[in-house]
């Protein structure tokens, strides 16, 4: 058997590499990570939330209320904004149903997360 000595740079890339490896194996298994066919499909639903992502001179009110707040539908988000000035995009994001009609299932229009 060859004794090969294993530096530390040799030993982090390998490990990093199968860190991604074993990360991405594990997306495409579990549900509702995005892969495979575990989650999303015909059961899910939309909700929206403000984003500054990107957006330079957002304030921290704004950068909070996006962080935390989730709307029923793009028009509810635009009207609920942090403060006039707040010029967050739009987003929309891909919930289960059974998220959606636990934060909207009651009639609301926005959910805000720190309340659960």
């Amino acid at each position: 058997m060859k004794n090969t000595r294993l530096s530390r740079r040799t030993f982090i890339a390998s490990s990093g590499a199968a860190s991604v490896v074993a990360l991405a194996g594990a997306a495409l298994t579990l549900p509702g990570c995005g892969g495979g066919s575990g989650g999303g499909g015909s059961s899910g639903a939309t909700a929206f939330r403000l984003s500054s992502r990107g957006l330079s001179g957002v304030s921290n009110a704004a950068k909070s209320h996006a962080a935390n707040k989730r709307f029923v539908s793009a028009q509810a988000a635009d009207l609920n904004r942090a403060h006039e000035g707040d010029v967050s995009k739009i987003v929309s994001i891909s919930i289960s149903q059974a998220t959606w009609n636990l934060w909207f299932g009651g009639g609301a229009d926005m959910v805000d997360l720190r309340a659960f």
